[in-house]
């Protein structure tokens, strides 16, 4: 019987050990977490068409989140809020394309500059022609 017990005992242990040693593997499975992030001025593209300025960001991965804020004007500078985090873990690795339209039906048709401000950060300006 003390055979059978010490095979069982040294199983235990055998498993916390690998247990313990493929956490030290992995180490991000403890780190794995939302982060901001900015992408790269290529990344995004902006048009305008007439009242509506659309706004496309692509990222590398699946691993984002996009929160599509307000957009408001400070004199004849239109200022657009998006938030973007990353997940740090594992992701499926595919480009995905985020879309959002900013419509302003109450601006006077003229020209206006359209700035994209990411995470509090003015990313991107571009000028836009706002019509009838």
């Amino acid at each position: 019987m003390k055979s059978g017990k010490a095979l069982i005992l040294t199983a235990a242990f055998i498993m916390i050990l690998v247990f313990e040693s493929n956490i030290a593997l992995k180490p991000w499975i403890m780190k794995e977490k939302w982060i901001p992030h900015i992408p790269k001025n290529m990344q995004i593209l902006i048009k305008n068409y007439g009242k509506t300025v659309n706004v496309k960001i692509i990222l590398p991965h699946g691993g984002f989140k996009v929160h599509w804020g307000n957009a408001y004007r400070v004199n004849g500078v239109i200022y657009a809020n998006v938030r973007i985090v990353m997940w740090t873990g594992i992701t499926i690795p595919v480009v995905t394309t985020y879309s959002y339209n900013y419509t302003f039906h109450e601006l006077e048709p003229g020209r206006y500059e359209f700035t994209l401000v990411i995470n509090g950060e003015p990313i991107k300006t571009v000028e836009i022609l706002i019509g009838k």
